[in-house]
């Protein structure tokens, strides 16, 4: 048997691939008819289901007896804002996907939502019932079931509501993350529902799949609750600190507005499953007791697995903080950084408070300030942000960049190697140092092209003449000491919190300003451009996933020239701030010593390796990037300023 599964990085795709590979569930054993199934997990990277011609081949290619839509767009505000994109994901992929089901004869499995119902009432709702979306997300799923009872004659359509997983976000992880940070966190009351724990819908989800019972399912947990009343069970199971403070929507509208309203009332009640199958579906609060005490095992490889993050006050560094402390309740990161003229806590405001998150003030060059880091810490990764990274500086002061970046490598290299080793050449189980690196280190490209891990390094710069050297010792200390090490090569990162001297944030400033915006040489040097949260993304695969001693480069396929990103800025500009810009603010001015003239990386490893792709376009990533600079003008002014360097003392000076 064969099973096909979009959607697999969410929760519920999780969920089954898991399932379908242990045999077990909470709820008890599944069918023995998996055993040995071949199992096909997708995302959006492997497979775009609104691309009907890829679907189309991709499933008469790989023939799978049962195909299992997990993939949508279950942002609701998200889906408001984006019409399009909501249809496309959560009905014209669906029909693509009954369509290529019929054709095979594969049986078709689609999970729906509550929110196709009006929301209203106070009586569960059966799968006759009347819908009657009344929002973008519902009636985009709504459709998506009208395409697969129409294009295919043997499908499943399971509705379900509140759903929580293992992997990824979701109310429950929210609620512990808040009930531990926040003496209260207010939560509505009058919004009902059925929590649903995602093992107990993939059981039952692979129950239906093995019978010829087709049609509409409401598949919930049992029972239903507020969800003031669901955070404070979650609160209470999770040993919180914190409490719940009731209110109702309006209330909690008035103060957190959101494009799309919220049912009252989404109970549903599994009378199919009770018709059929059988309704196993376990209660909310028992559903929720076990998930809560598998969180809490997780924890022994996750939750008490502690990051230092070298440079976290810096523009990668602190966005890798944030996405980290925001994706999961359970890492905790420990941040080291000089904080010289780059290394703004301002980044940070957002994460200051949280529990997980706590900073020191040190030089990675300093042996006996890393060395009591670790003492005091049971650290198990160290990711390296740490370096001074602007060739123009590097080219009138080599010397700083070799300390920092060659002597601070090899000072944090032996601090760690001390701080976990058990034995010669033997280290405790699960650490890990990864060196975050750049694609300079491989020179320059002619017009074709693109480095691989395997190019050789050729450096031009001082400053990636100092890369290059510290990811050699990285590499020797693994040849030499057994240590386990990662390396990641990225491209031109950009994004929010990016220091006003690099080009984007310089170009904007300048033009904002009406002053000259300096161009080196022709400004025909093209790089490869990564949004920064793409690059965090990879980052948070490698340490987690990434072979002991690989390298993985990490580039974003937008490659531009310089001179395409200054006009782009300047147009950018003029349409939404200021219409007397234009370019003829552009100056050409002599070009940079050793000037590479395109860099351009080649991903393949990382994506086929660890599911990584970047998810960001230049097109998205630079009004996403210019429009969080025009939002917050006073952090670019204190940055502009110096200004930002008193934050230390305000938040720290006295502690």
């Amino acid at each position: 048997m064969k099973i096909l599964i979009t959607g697999s990085h969410g929760q519920l795709g999780n969920e089954l691939s898991q399932m379908l590979k242990t045999g077990e569930a909470g709820i008890g054993k599944i069918s023995d008819a998996y055993k040995g199934c071949e199992i096909v997990a997708v995302d959006v990277e492997d497979l775009d289901i609104t691309d009907a011609a890829a679907v189309s081949s991709f499933v008469e290619s790989e023939k799978p007896d049962i195909i299992i839509n997990c993939a949508a767009m279950t942002n609701v505000d998200g889906c408001e804002t984006n019409f399009e994109a909501a249809m496309k994901v959560n009905a014209i992929g669906p029909r693509n996907l009954a369509v290529a089901s019929e054709k095979n004869g594969a049986k078709f499995v689609h999970v729906s939502t509550d929110y196709v119902f009006r929301g209203d009432g106070n009586t569960p709702r059966c799968e006759w019932d009347e819908v009657g979306p009344n929002t973008v997300y519902g009636k985009s799923k709504l459709l998506g079931e009208k395409y697969v009872s129409e294009q295919c004659s043997r499908y499943f359509i399971l509705r379900t509501a509140w759903l929580y997983g293992l992997i990824g976000k979701n109310f429950v992880k929210t609620m512990r993350r808040l009930g531990n940070m926040n003496d209260v966190t207010t939560v509505v009351d009058d919004q009902r529902g059925n929590p649903t724990n995602a093992n107990d819908l993939a059981y039952h989800i692979l129950k239906l799949a093995l019978t010829e019972e087709y049609g509409v399912y409401h598949c919930t947990g049992e029972g239903e609750c507020s969800w003031a009343d669901f955070a404070a069970r979650i609160m209470e199971l999770s040993g919180c600190k914190g409490t719940v403070a009731k209110c109702t929507s309006e209330e909690y509208s008035a103060k957190y507005p959101s494009a799309a309203p919220r049912p009252a009332y989404s109970s549903l009640r599994n009378l199919m499953l009770e018709c059929t199958v059988g309704n196993e579906m376990r209660d909310w609060d028992t559903a929720l007791q076990e998930y809560i005490i598998k969180l809490d095992e997780m924890d022994l490889r996750t939750g008490n697995m502690k990051i230092l993050v070298t440079g976290g006050a810096g523009f990668i560094g602190s966005n890798l903080v944030i996405y980290m402390l925001n994706k999961y309740d359970d890492v905790k990161i420990i941040n080291v950084d000089k904080l010289t003229y780059a290394g703004n806590l301002e980044n940070l405001k957002s994460v200051e408070n949280n529990p997980n998150y706590s900073f020191v003030q040190a030089d990675i060059c300093d042996r006996e300030a890393i060395s009591k880091i670790f003492k005091e810490n049971d650290i198990d990764y160290v990711v390296n942000f740490a370096a001074e990274s602007h060739v123009d500086r590097s080219i009138t002061n080599p010397e700083i960049f070799v300390e920092t970046n060659v002597l601070g490598t090899v000072n944090m290299l032996q601090c760690a190697k001390v701080a976990w080793q058990t034995g010669d050449d033997e280290y405790k189980d699960g650490v890990k140092y990864l060196q975050v690196s750049t694609d300079e280190v491989y020179g320059t490209l002619g017009a074709e092209g693109y480095f691989m891990e395997t190019t050789p390094l050729d450096p031009h710069s001082p400053y990636s003449s100092s890369k290059a050297s510290a990811d050699m010792f990285v590499k020797a200390f693994h040849d030499t000491y057994k240590f386990p090490i990662n390396i990641t090569r990225c491209s031109n990162n950009y994004g929010p919190y990016q220091f006003p001297e690099k080009l984007i944030p310089l170009i904007m400033n300048n033009t904002l300003a009406h002053k000259d915006l300096p161009v080196y040489g022709d400004g025909m040097q093209v790089r490869d451009w990564l949004y920064v949260e793409d690059h965090c993304k990879a980052i948070d695969m490698v340490i987690r996933n990434g072979v002991d001693g690989e390298v993985y480069n990490v580039g974003g396929h937008n490659e531009r020239p310089n001179i395409f990103i200054v006009k782009t800025i300047i147009e950018y500009i003029k349409e939404n701030v200021d219409p007397e810009v234009g370019e003829h603010m552009i100056k050409y001015v002599t070009d940079r010593k050793g000037h590479d003239r395109r860099y351009g990386i080649d991903p393949t490893k990382i994506k086929n390796a660890l599911g990584w792709y970047p998810e960001t376009t230049f097109e998205v990533g630079i009004k996403k990037t210019l429009k969080w600079y025009l939002d917050n003008m006073d952090w670019v002014k204190n940055v502009t300023s110096g200004a930002y360097q008193d934050y230390y003392k305000k938040m720290y000076g006295d502690k």
